[in-house]
């Protein structure tokens, strides 16, 4: 590759038709919403990804990853219920069930948070205000605690009818 080639290529424009810079809405900073997940549970790092994805001006991915999130929490506590059920575990693993939830959520998280990162610094790069998560995140846990109260009470009790 010859010097001129290279600068060229340094000339050539690196943007794609999805970084359009029209659309940003006070994002958040997608690694603290990682944390909050890990914090708070797979429902309300569902809620916070979906909605910095509106706030990123990416709409059409906010709403598949909040029902993928609230679906991966049926699933994972649907499968743990059932394994308590036949066997499988004793009421004594309830610190390895605890991890394996924090490790999907943490899992989960960094995959949509590495998504999410480039556009976030696109959005910082071109001066548009950082959002603040405080109030967002506040809601967003009562949500996830509401969902853990609610498969607690009406699901779980299905599995463990006689």
């Amino acid at each position: 590759m010859s010097f001129s080639e290279i600068e060229e290529d340094l000339l050539r424009p690196s943007l794609s038709s999805k970084d359009d810079l029209g659309e940003f809405d006070r994002p958040w900073y997608p690694p603290h919403i990682t944390l909050i997940g890990f914090l708070c549970g797979l429902v309300t790092a569902g809620i916070l990804f979906g909605w910095n994805y509106r706030r990123l001006g990416m709409q059409r991915r906010q709403w598949p990853i909040v029902v993928g999130a609230f679906l991966l929490f049926l699933a994972f506590h649907c499968g743990v219920a059932y394994g308590l059920s036949v066997g499988w575990w004793g009421l004594n693993e309830g610190p390895t069930i605890r991890f394996g939830k924090r490790g999907l959520t943490v899992v989960a998280s960094l995959l949509i948070a590495h998504d999410q990162k480039s556009r976030y610094r696109l959005a910082m790069a071109t001066d548009h205000p950082a959002g603040s998560i405080w109030i967002p995140g506040f809601i967003a846990m009562g949500i996830g605690v509401i969902c853990n109260i609610a498969f607690a009470e009406l699901v779980v009790p299905l599995f463990f009818a006689e």
